[in-house]
């Protein structure tokens, strides 16, 4: 109903139309009080407002119900419509931002950033209806809505994953009056993007440790160890090596899992720090003592064989058994073949399940520490690498580095025979299970040293003396210098093997 005390006129020379039902249109005009009146045949009409004949700026909605009223027409009578109440409309524009510097100030193209394009600006009039639309590529928006009182709100729910909203200085709601005709622009709404990388619920600006490694920011640092993208900070295997960082920053024996807790609020899991707030975390363990702490580090007992093969070698034939998938699909930076979780940070000790890396990772001799920090994984006192003449020499296609009993032959090419009992003699490391002979020469081949049936590593061993059957003094010490070696030997498999090489003494 017409409330003078609220509502207005039309102004006077509004035009209203009056359709019959074969399409025939009268027209009358609007008065200056908003009457109207037209003679017309008996009939049904129809009756519309026409809104070309409104001042500039406006469109029509009813108030409740379509712009259209249905009128019938008797003969010699006065008919007269249901008051129709119109609503006028205005335009509204407005331009978001992320204030990176979050000076509070005006749009800076330097510092500042804008939002993606399709980020979404709800407005909310007084009565809870809600017209929604959406940014440009510019940062700017804009909608036609009908006059009144609105709340302008930018809906988090449309930005990019991980992050939350809050105005620079003020609520991120900010008021707008439409006005008929007119065009309200809202002042720049600067907002700056909290990101939560771990998802905890708190933003990276006040989290101690953003990827829920246990490992402190401030120690992890801006790199990107790994080249992956992800820096080490926001990364749950900065080497890339499979094993997560949570699990190599501390020891293996006395491993604390991840409570999934944190009480005081800081970011960082409970477990890692000894009362709330006091924010020590791990100190990441250094088992080699070189280079890298172990989280970084991707041979970490410096054997020469990558953490990424020890800690996944499950039946001991010098591969992994788990690989690389190349996929990472929440992007924490830990490869999805070994992420217990792929659906963020909330796994930060990924196929580890337990309080015991002892049984997740390999562990071959079941002593001392699991392999990628065992420097003798078998136990066997051959010392784990790559650095054997023969990596299977039993060919039994387990490396000797992980054969208890590998039937083979180890050469040690330095000899120091200077009495202080370490390297004294030439060692042929499982010589002594084969029929062989052992021939020195001098560096050229043109004069044998030394040459022995049955050589043995105790009393049938080369210890810088020259002994050979054709020899250059014999009994003599043999000078420093580079020597050649031959080495023949009957293998398990009963074939005849040769080996040959160069020999060191220092004295």
């Amino acid at each position: 109903m017409y409330d003078p005390t609220v509502d207005m006129l039309f102004p006077a020379g509004t035009l209203v139309e009056l359709t019959d039902a074969a399409g025939t249109v009268f027209t009358a005009t609007v008065d200056a009080a908003g009457n109207w009146t037209a003679t017309v045949p008996v009939g049904d009409y129809t009756v519309e407002v026409i809104e070309t004949t409104l001042p500039g700026g406006y469109t029509l909605t009813t108030t409740g119900s379509n712009p259209e009223s249905m009128v019938t027409v008797v003969a010699g009578a006065t008919t007269t419509t249901v008051d129709d109440g119109y609503q006028g409309s205005g335009d509204v524009t407005g331009f978001v931002y992320e204030d990176v510097d979050g000076d509070g100030g005006v749009y800076d193209p330097l510092v500042d950033m804008l939002f993606p394009a399709g980020t979404v600006v709800e407005l909310t009039d007084e009565f809870g209806n809600v017209t929604i639309t959406t940014v440009d590529a510019l940062g700017n928006w804009g909608v036609t809505v009908p006059a009144g009182n609105y709340t302008v709100d930018v809906d988090e729910d449309s930005l990019p994953d991980g992050y939350d909203l809050t105005t620079v200085g003020s609520d991120p709601e900010a008021l707008v009056v439409v006005t008929v005709g007119s065009t309200t622009t809202t002042i720049s709404d600067g907002y700056m993007l909290l990101a939560d990388n771990d998802g905890d619920g708190i933003p990276d600006v006040d989290d101690i440790d953003d990827d829920n490694d246990g490992i402190l920011d401030v120690l992890e640092g801006g790199g990107d160890s790994d080249g992956d993208g992800i820096p080490d900070w926001f990364d749950q295997d900065s080497d890339n090596d499979g094993i997560p960082d949570n699990v190599e920053a501390q020891l293996t024996d006395g491993y604390i899992n991840p409570s999934g807790v944190d009480a005081d609020g800081n970011g960082l899991d409970d477990a890692y720090e000894s009362a709330p707030g006091a924010g020590e975390g791990i100190t990441p363990v250094n088992t080699d003592g070189t280079d890298n702490p172990d989280y970084l580090d991707d041979d970490s007992d410096n054997d020469g064989v990558p953490d990424s093969t020890e800690g996944f070698d499950f039946d001991n034939d010098g591969f992994p058994d788990i690989t690389p998938s190349g996929i990472d699909a929440d992007m924490d930076g830990l490869d999805d073949a070994f992420d217990g979780d792929l659906g963020g940070y909330e796994d930060p000790n990924g196929l580890i399940v337990g309080t015991d890396p002892f049984a997740d990772l390999n562990n071959t001799d079941g002593m001392d520490d699991v392999d990628y920090r065992d420097t003798d994984d078998d136990n066997d006192m051959i010392v784990t690498g790559p650095d054997a003449i023969d990596e299977d020499n039993d060919n039994d296609g387990i490396p000797d580095y992980l054969d208890s009993d590998p039937r083979g032959i180890n050469i040690y090419n330095a000899v120091t025979p200077d009495g202080d009992m370490q390297n004294d003699f030439f060692l042929i490391q499982g010589i002594e299970n084969f029929d062989n002979n052992v021939s020195i020469f001098n560096r050229w081949g043109g004069v044998e040293v030394y040459n022995v049936d049955n050589y043995n590593n105790a009393n049938r061993a080369f210890r810088g003396i020259s002994e050979g059957r054709v020899t250059i003094g014999q009994g003599d010490a043999l000078p420093e210098g580079t020597y050649f070696y031959v080495i023949e030997y009957i293998n398990d498999q009963n074939e005849t093997k040769q080996l040959a090489g160069y020999l060191y003494i220092n004295r």
